[in-house]
């Protein structure tokens, strides 16, 4: 599904499901917002990617609004308005450009990806599963993050 929201506010209260249970997929695209609202989780487990405008993850606490691992690229932000809005088993990838904004709430992600140019922010905890945590050159973290598996930086470092 592509969504391709030029300006304004789209809010979909349902849960996305994937029927054929292929992994389906999410794509945001152009300038405006999309609010994934409601209480039912959504169960697609393809990737939602984000390139551009901005992705409010709005469900209840602790109930999946996408299904999959998150992808935000340049030109995109997503931003939490619950805590617990992704699966525990997801990969959370913050490209170049790209913002999530934790907005105070907690996040629970089996890997991290920032691959640099990019920042976390709002004050939130973002807990790792047990996975990898990596990060790469020009990254900007201002979260509590709590890992509980490698940190992995990939990068050049200077005094």
């Amino acid at each position: 599904m592509i969504i391709n929201n030029a300006s304004g506010t789209t809010t979909y209260s349902g849960a996305i499901v994937d029927p054929n249970q292929g992994g389906g997929r999410l794509t945001k695209m152009a300038g405006g917002t999309l609010v994934l609202a409601g209480s039912s989780p959504s169960t697609f487990t393809g990737v939602t990617t984000v390139n551009a405008g901005t992705v409010q993850l709005a469900k209840s606490d602790g109930v999946s609004a996408v299904g999959g691992n998150l992808t935000v690229n340049s030109g995109g932000l997503v931003s939490w308005q619950a805590n617990e809005q992704i699966p525990d088993t997801a990969t959370l990838t913050l490209n170049s450009g790209g913002i999530i904004n934790l907005n105070g709430h907690t996040e629970t992600v089996g890997s991290f990806v920032d691959n640099g140019g990019t920042e976390i922010l709002g004050g939130g905890l973002l807990r790792l599963s047990g996975n990898d945590f990596t990060v790469t050159d020009n990254s900007n973290i201002s979260a509590n993050v709590a890992i509980a598996g490698d940190l992995d930086y990939i990068g050049t470092t200077s005094a």
